[in-house]
């Protein structure tokens, strides 16, 4: 277990593990180099599919245009190690400290989780009430 833990934890790159700062203008934002890790990143990468397949399901509707893996087992076990460690109780703590937030939390129900492809002239609008 202990292990595993580290494991998921390494998928960081050194950030994580330092004292990130707000920058303030024009906005507050961070900029983080090196969000992962660089030999998981590569793994990662090379993990994802390469094309399209009957896995996917297909939106097309006037908010958006994609393509979406969500089946858990036809995902990369790198694709589902990235989605469980931005959705834990860690990372959603590491924002909370770096932007001092209290009242974010993680969906723990993973909607829309998976992969989404956006092919060439795809689109998601955004709409802001």
């Amino acid at each position: 277990m202990i292990i595993l833990l580290l494991f998921y934890m390494s998928i960081y790159g050194n950030w994580f593990n330092e004292n990130i700062s707000v920058n303030t203008y024009p906005y507050n934002h961070v900029v983080i180099n090196d969000f992962l890790n660089y030999n998981y990143y590569n793994s990662l990468i090379y993990s994802l599919p390469n094309k399209v397949n009957d896995d996917f399901w297909y939106y097309c509707n006037p908010v958006e245009v994609k393509y979406v893996l969500d089946k858990k087992d036809k995902i990369s076990k790198e694709v589902n190690i990235l989605i469980d460690n931005l959705s834990s109780d860690t990372f959603v703590n590491k924002l909370k400290s770096i932007f001092d937030i209290n009242d974010i939390s993680a969906d723990n129900t993973l909607h829309d989780y998976g992969i989404h492809y956006y092919p060439r002239n795809g689109r998601l609008t955004i709409i802001f009430y």
